[in-house]
Order: C-alpha cells, then structure tokens, then sequence
C-alpha cells in the first residue's frame, strides 16, 4: 500500500469513540468548517483550498518570504566566512604569541647586556673613585714636603683636610688592597702636617710670651724705648694689654679651631661609626696645644700677680682694704684671661682652671700670714662679710664661669679665717670670760647700776634735740651696768653668729655660756661677801635672765649628747682581786683573773646634757633663794614666835595629861612685842628691799614674778598669827592685825607706775 493511500485510508477513520467533541467544541467547528467534511482527508483538502485561497489574496507575504529565504541563505554564507575568519584569527594570534615570545626573550637579553654594562661602569666608576684616595697619596706627599709650604697659606688646610679624608677612608676599608702600607704613608704625612701645626701654635705663644718678658725688662729700665708689649701691673692698664694680645689670635685661632671642629664633629658620631684613633690624635694635638698656651701664660702672669699682690700688701696696711684690692684684682685678671683663652680656643679646658688656681694660690699664700697674725676677732669677722657678701655673692656669682675657678680659694680663705676665729674666741673664753677677775668697781652692785642710769640720763639731756641718739643712749645704759663677762660673751656670740657654721657656733655658744654663768656664780659669792645675800641674788637674777634674753634670737641648740664608757664595774673588780677575796691561781672558773677577764666589762652610757635647763634651774634656785632670804630677814622675829608655838603645840600634844594653855608659856605681852616689832621692821626694811628690787630688776614683770611670793609669804605669816591669837589669845587684850593695811602698805612701796597695773 502506498503512502498516499494509507493517509487516505487514515484520514477517512471516523474518530473514535474516547475522542468525541464536546458540544461547545462541534458547534464551533460547524460554523468555521464546510458540512461536508467528514473526515481528516477532507479536511486536509479544505485546508489547503483555504491556504491557496489566502495565498492568492495575499501575495505580498509570498514575496516577503522569499526575501526571507534569500536572507537566510545569506546569513548561512556569512557565518561560514566567520567561521573562516576565526580559524585566520586563531592562526594569526597563534603566530603573535610566538613573535611576542621571541621579543621578549630578545628584550630580556639586551636589558641584562645594558645592566651588566651599568654595573661593569659602576665598578669601574667605583674604583675609579676608591683609587682616587691611593693617587692622593703621591699629590699630598709632594705639596707636605715642599719647604715653602706654611701652615698660614690659604692652601693648607683644605690639603690637611683632604688628608684626613684618605686617612678616614683608609681606616673605614681596611681589607683594601695594600690599604695598611698606604695608610701608615698617610698617617705620617698626617703627622707632619700636625706637627707643622703643633709647632707653629706653641713657637707663636712662646714668641708672644718672650717678647712681652723681654719687653716688660727693658720697661724697668727707665733708658728702654717704649713696646708695644707690657705686662701692666695696675687695672686700668690691664684692658689695653690684653686687646694686644687678642690682636695676635688672628694668625693661631683659625688653626685652634679647626682642630676643635674636626674633635667635636668625630665625637658627636654614633658609636658604630666612630674612629677613636682618629679622634685621640686632634685631642693629643689640641692638649699640647692647650697646655703650650697655659705654660706661656703661666710664665707672663704669675710673676706679674705675685709683685702686684706684694706691692698692694704694702700700699695698704688696713686688712680689709688689702684683701678687697687684692681679690678684685685677681678677679679681674681672671676674667680677663677668660676671654683671652676664648680668643684662641672655643672649648672648655681644665688647664684653664688650674691656671686660675696657681694664680688664687698666689692670693692665699699672701693672705694666710696676715689671717693667722691677726688677733681681734672684730677684724676676722668683717674679713669673713667681706669676703662672703662682697666677693662671693656679689662678684663670683654675677660673673659665673669667668671667675668660678676663683671661688674655692676664697672658700679656703674663709674656712682659714673661721679656724682663727674659734681659736681666738677659745682663748677669748679662757682669757677673758672664765679666768676674768674682777675689779672692785665690778663688783660694786648696785651703785653700778644707778651710775649706768645716771649716766644715761646725762646724755639724754645733752641731745635732747636729738630724738635718735637719745634712745641709744638711753639703751646703752644697760650695757653699762652689765658684768663684764656677759657683755663679752654676748659680743662674742653676736660676732660669731653669722660668721662660722651652726655646729661650731653651737658647741662655742654652749662652752662660753657655761663659763659666764659660772663667772656670775663666782661673780655673786664675792658681792655676797661684801654687799650681802640681797644683793648677790638679784645681781645674779638680773644678769642670768638678761642673758636668756639676749641668746634667744641666736636659736642655740644647749643639748649635748655624750657617749662615755663605765668601768666603774672593772674598778670594783680590780678591788675584788687585790683584796683578796678571791683565789688568783685556783683552776677553776672561780678565779680572780678569770672573772675579771670574762665577766666585767666596761659599759657604754648615753649621758645628755642640756645646758639651757641647768641655767633655768639655776635661775629657779636662786629666785627661790632670794625670797626666802628676804621673807625670813622680814619676818625673823614672828617666824620665831610661830616656831616656839608650834615646839608648845608639839609637847602639849606628847603630853596630854600635863596640858598647858598657850597664854601661860608666851604671855601676852610678848606676844604684842613680837607683833609690833615685826610691823616696825616691816615698815623699816621692805621699801628698801623694792627699791634695789626696781634698780635691778627694770621690767615689771620681772618685779612682780619677785614680789608676788614675797607679800604672799608676809600675808601667809600673819594670817597664821590671827589664827592663833584668834584660838588661844581670845579673851586677852591682844588686836588681830590688820592685813588690809599691810597690803596697802606692802603696794604703796612700789613706785614703778607699769607695776601697780599688774
């Protein structure tokens, strides 16, 4: 069966019966489709009857197809040329990638040929350079060895420059070859070149030193012409001489100070990089240099100072003058020299300091004779201000570095002249204050003090136009009436105050108080024995408390804290073995000697001395002295009555059977005899005792803390005697005292206006 008719054969199957139309579905057909298809080959022809139909009617879409058909050919030719071109492509990038290869490779090989011709040049550069340094050697050598070459010409010192450059190099490169020979060539050259220097600076400064010498010897010479060089001995000649001198720095201080820069420049570099034996050579140069200089100096200058000194020594005969002149002088040849050596060298030098030192020295070798002959300590203490407040602070500090070197010797000068001021004020303390005696007229209290007011008051009337004067000598009155002792050993003190260290002054203030007081004490047992106990205690009050007056402002420390060692148990067993008590040779531990050996030993004791307490206690004691002396002078006569009473009350008591009354052993009448003789006596005695109390004592205070107790100790006495006559007197014809009136009269004494207000 063909093809054709089984399609027909197919397409005339009716459908079956799973595949029926819905009723929506075949109405629709109905209206599209013609009734007379019945099957799908009718079909098929109805549909293509419709398409010729349409194609017909539309016969531009034909048209357009077949433009469609013609491009899709073409686009069919086109992507087989692409495919063509893309193989050419590929081919062409395959054959670029091997020529790009190849030029890179070509490339690569000509930049190492042009950087092993870089580094070749680079080499040879390099050694061209290095050996540079080794072709210095022949140019140097000749240009060093040139006799006309001097150290002045504008050419040397670039040359020695250059060549410590090859010297440099040499050091930082030694495993060149042949670098050791070279450089040992390079460093004599070096050395010839400094020595060239060295000698040229040290014959300049001898040759400026020897003409001055010579200069100054013909100066003495009064026929000698007139130099330019002088060695002035007098300061205003001294600037003109070294303005001279500072005119000759300009041939030496460019030299100086390259030597200085090539120093400071090697020692400022890190330590990795540093070249000591390069820097030790410009330093041993420099000191050579250095001490040149100080040496020529040394010779102008110290002959110079030490006449100068003398001549000034015996110019001025007054000390004070003396060391004044004598340390401006210094000074200002110091400073001077200062500023000379920084003419010629712009670092700093211990030879610069040594040099003022030999020149203070000469100072101090002139001065300390005339320190150790002097005797009064009035002069050592203005030498000591002098020196502290005119020199030190007021020169040496304001100056600083240019005279600093200057200071200790006057620091030595003042420790020398506080040595001579405690060896003078020791024999002062021994001479005058502890082994003084006493004259008649010092001992004369208190007509010695009414003297010292009469005095003043004398010269109070002769400048009473004159309001300051006056109070001075209406102040001086006291130093008048003083014990000499005190008024040297308050001179002594306000001297040394401000003068020698607190340490000294304290253990010097502590000896000369110790012995003043000691002389009041002896001071008081001889006015004791010829004015009496009255005047004896109120000497010694007066002159004691003036003396804790006058060295309270002086803040010295009394205590002394003394180590001692005790043998007072060695001594109690050197007894114990030459009495005997104990066997010497026994052997056994109860042995003389071996007791004394191993149990006894000297102690250590801590004793503290305070001697403001021991003159405070001594003050006490003498206060409690004079009021008792003056209670028992005033009131002996009823003391004793008081005291025959109490013996009575003490028997009656004993004896209780035996009782006696009081009036039966001291009558009446004796009692009133006691009474109105101690009034008496009172009335008598007491307003001259306040008014030695008032010559001595001129504070009122002072006059108060005195008569406080003694009226306490009158009141207390009589008020007893009430009591008993009150108790034992009541029906005899004996008065009470009146103890209003004796207080009346007790304070009607006292003339002192301050007083009363108390």
């Amino acid at each position: 069966m063909s093809e054709m008719n089984k399609i027909a054969t197919a397409t005339e199957r009716p459908l079956p019966k799973g595949m029926q139309l819905k009723e929506e579905e075949t109405r629709a057909r109905d209206e599209i489709l013609p009734e007379d298809i019945h099957s799908v080959h009718h079909f098929y022809q109805w549909f293509s009857s419709l398409e010729k139909e349409e194609f017909e009617e539309n016969d531009s879409l034909g048209l357009y197809l077949n433009k469609l058909s013609i491009y899709t050919e073409t686009c069919k030719s086109l992507l087989d040329d692409m495919a063509l071109t893309e193989a050419y492509v590929l081919d062409i990038e395959k054959k670029f990638n091997l020529v790009s290869k190849k030029t890179e490779e070509l490339h690569n090989s000509c930049k190492g040929v042009i950087m092993e011709e870089q580094g070749k040049k680079a080499l040879a550069d390099g050694l061209r350079e290095k050996l540079v340094f080794f072709d210095e050697l022949e140019s140097i050598a000749k240009k060093l060895n040139n006799p006309a070459l001097s150290v002045e010409d504008q050419h040397f010192l670039p040359l020695l420059r250059r060549l410590d450059e090859c010297v440099l190099f040499l050091i930082e490169n030694p495993t060149f070859k042949e670098s050791a020979s070279y450089l040992t060539k390079f460093r004599q050259l070096q050395t010839k070149g400094l020595t060239l220097i060295k000698n040229f600076i040290v014959n300049s400064f001898k040759e400026i030193t020897n003409t001055m010498i010579s200069n100054a010897n013909e100066s003495a010479n009064p026929t000698a012409k007139n130099s330019n060089f002088l060695i002035p001995r007098r300061v205003d000649d001294i600037s003109i001489f070294y303005v001279l001198l500072k005119s000759q720095a300009s041939r030496i201080q460019p030299l100086c100070k390259e030597i200085e820069l090539r120093i400071m420049k090697h020692t400022k570099q890190p330590p990795a990089k540093a070249k000591p034996e390069f820097e030790s050579t410009y330093i041993g140069l420099l000191t050579d240099c250095q001490k040149a200089y100080f040496y020529d100096r040394q010779r102008v200058l110290l002959g110079t100072v030490s006449k100068e000194l003398e001549s000034l020594s015996t110019v001025h005969e007054d000390l004070h003058t003396l060391i004044r002149s004598s340390c401006l002088y210094l000074m200002n040849i110091c400073e001077m020299e200062y500023e000379l050596y920084h003419h010629f060298f712009s670092t700093t030098s211990t030879g610069l300091r040594m040099l003022f030192e030999v020149l203070s020295t000469t100072l101090y070798d002139n001065i300390r004779p005339m320190i150790i002959r002097c005797q009064s300590i009035d002069v050592l203490c203005s030498l000591f201000h002098i020196l502290k407040t005119e020199i030190v602070e007021r020169e040496i500090q304001k100056k600083g570095s240019s005279v600093a070197a200057f200071a200790p010797i006057i620091t030595r000068i003042m420790e020398d002249i506080q040595e001579r001021l405690i060896f003078r004020t020791s024999l002062l303390i021994r001479d005058e204050i502890e082994g003084f005696k006493p004259t008649k007229e010092d001992l004369d209290y208190p007509q010695k003090i009414i003297n010292a007011k009469t005095q003043a008051a004398n010269n109070e009337n002769i400048l009473i136009g004159y309001m300051e004067n006056t109070e001075t000598h209406i102040a001086d009155h006291r130093y008048l009436s003083w014990y000499p002792t005190l008024e040297k050993t308050l001179a002594c003190l306000s001297k040394l105050y401000l003068t020698i260290d607190n340490d000294a002054f304290d253990g010097i203030a502590q000896d000369v108080i110790k012995v003043c007081t000691q002389s009041f004490i002896s001071a008081q047992t001889l006015i004791q024995a010829s004015q009496g106990a009255i005047d004896g205690n109120l000497f010694m009050i007066s002159h004691l408390q003036t003396l804790q007056e006058e060295i309270a402002p002086f803040d010295i420390n009394f205590t002394i804290k003394e180590t001692v060692l005790d043998f007072s148990a060695v001594w109690t067993a050197l007894k114990v073995l030459l009495s005997g008590q104990k066997p010497l040779f026994k052997l056994s531990r109860d042995n003389a000697i071996w007791s004394l050996i191993t149990e006894v030993k000297p102690r250590i004791k801590n004793t503290e001395i305070d001697y403001k307490k021991d003159m405070e206690m001594l003050l006490k004691q003498t206060k409690s002295a004079f009021i008792n002396d003056i209670s028992n002078m005033l009131l002996k006569e009823i003391s004793g009555l008081l005291t025959q009473i109490s013996a009575f009350s003490s028997t009656n008591k004993s004896d209780p059977l035996n009782e006696k009354k009081l009036s039966e052993f001291i009558t009446t009448v004796k009692v009133k005899n006691v009474i109105d003789n101690s009034l008496s006596h009172l009335r008598a005695e007491f307003p001259p005792i306040i008014q030695k109390l008032s010559i001595y004592l001129e504070e009122s205070k002072q006059q108060y803390d005195l008569y406080k107790p003694i009226k306490s100790n009158i009141i207390e006495t009589f008020s007893r005697v009430n009591q008993i006559i009150e108790r034992e007197y009541s029906d005899q014809d004996i008065t009470l005292i009146d103890l209003n009136d004796i207080i009346k009269f007790l304070d009607s004494t006292i003339t002192n206006p301050h007083f009363q207000s108390i």
